[in-house]
């Protein structure tokens, strides 16, 4: 897999700071990503924590998008929006 400097840079600062870098390849696609922090990963459960508070009743629908959160913060290649296809299953 050839690794853009845009991408190279990303891995560079994620390294820089102490966070671990995966690479994958899963169904023929490659994916580049990397650990969270506490930091995030308390903004996260914040974030679910209030979205529990504001819809009531929908713990299910409220886990998968915390999953997506943290799939959002971690991946560094390729970028995808809320709405891919791939986070949609």
């Amino acid at each position: 897999m050839e690794i853009s400097p845009e991408v190279q840079l990303m891995i560079d600062r994620a390294k820089t700071t102490g966070l671990s870098v995966f690479s994958v390849n899963l169904c023929g696609s490659d994916f580049i990503y990397r650990s969270i922090n506490r930091l995030e990963w308390r903004e996260v459960q914040k974030a679910i924590q209030n979205r529990v508070k504001a819809a009531e009743g929908q713990d299910q629908t409220l886990k998968d998008e915390g999953e997506d959160d943290v799939v959002m913060k971690s991946l560094l290649f390729p970028k995808l929006g809320s709405k891919s296809e791939l986070l949609q299953f």
